[in-house]
């Protein structure tokens, strides 16, 4: 865990430094106040929804809640005595769930979509269980075409993806999908194994602005753990694939949906080097030990005159 309290931008370049970090599995969450740089804020967090902010560092205390609960939902690697919590970093497999724009924007380009699926499928490891894969289809409503638990086996995954058919409708509901697969797919009784520590994956293919605000939703899967690609062509909006993107690197852009073969290798290889902490539900020794870092911190604030004592400690 790095916690940064930051008065002012940086005069030098943080891009690199923070990216390492992040690859080494430091947690990261940047408190600024008003002087601060959000952007670069953001930068240094371990996501953007770990920079924190306020005016000045006597309204710290503004904020407690906030840390409070990213400190709580941190993995923390605690080595008690008794018991010993031990968590896998890189378990074999991924659960890939793909989102498919079906409004009546991508009725040209839904073919080019559905092969870009069936190419990425025919690169995971199916039928000995390591992978699984959902697919699920969009416009002003989610449609589950199958579910991580389905098929067992690269054949009916395949056969099922080269009858899809394109479902159109409006408006397009970005932000309603998220949510819908947060609540009903990334979920044990629908296949997902994220409480067993294996990576969620989300390959989102959008044709178009959303009617409605991702913003919710899109962190909500993040909190959950899910590592989220979005693809968009020329139509889409790219600040939006970023808001849904694990980062803005995750964030790709075609000009047309016929051209998705050209980021198939780069998208095949993030995929491919995915390392990712999942948090499930935490062990009451990983939770009582996030509590008292966020005490012990809380306590290094009083003692500097700069917080006071938080009602949730007392």
């Amino acid at each position: 865990m790095l916690i940064l309290l930051n008065g002012g931008r940086s005069f030098d370049n943080v891009d690199t430094p923070a990216s390492a970090l992040k690859q080494q599995g430091i947690f990261v969450i940047g408190i600024g106040t008003r002087s601060s740089d959000s952007g670069e804020l953001q930068k240094i967090s371990y996501d953007p929804s770990y920079a924190l902010s306020v005016s000045e560092f006597t309204d710290l205390p503004s904020v407690q809640e906030q840390f409070s609960s990213l400190m709580s939902a941190v993995l923390v690697r605690a080595t008690p005595m008794t018991p010993t919590v031990t968590v896998e970093r890189r378990p074999p497999g991924r659960d890939v769930v793909f989102l498919l724009d079906g409004s009546d924007g991508t009725r040209t380009g839904f073919p080019a979509m559905r092969d870009f699926v069936q190419r990425l499928v025919d690169k995971l490891s199916v039928d000995d269980t390591k992978d699984r894969v959902s697919v699920v289809q969009y416009s002003r409503d989610p449609a589950v075409h199958f579910y991580l638990n389905t098929y067992k086996t690269k054949g009916e995954i395949l056969d099922t993806v080269r009858a899809l058919r394109h479902k159109g409708g409006r408006p397009l509901n970005t932000g309603a999908a998220l949510q819908y697969l947060r609540d009903n797919v990334f979920t044990a009784s629908a296949g997902s194994r994220r409480l067993e520590g294996v990576p969620q994956v989300l390959i989102l293919l959008s044709g178009g602005k959303s009617s409605d605000s991702v913003d919710a939703p899109a962190s909500a899967l993040k909190q959950l753990g899910v590592l989220a690609f979005a693809i968009g062509s020329r139509s889409s909006d790219s600040k939006e694939l970023q808001t849904i993107s694990h980062d803005a690197s995750s964030a790709l852009s075609v000009s047309e949906f016929t051209e998705l073969p050209s980021i198939q290798q780069q998208l095949q290889s993030s995929v491919d080097s995915v390392a990712i902490d999942v948090t499930p539900e935490l062990p009451t020794v990983l939770v009582d030990t996030a509590k008292k870092i966020s005490y012990s911190f809380w306590m290094v604030l009083i003692a500097q005159g700069m917080a006071s004592l938080p009602c949730v400690f007392c």
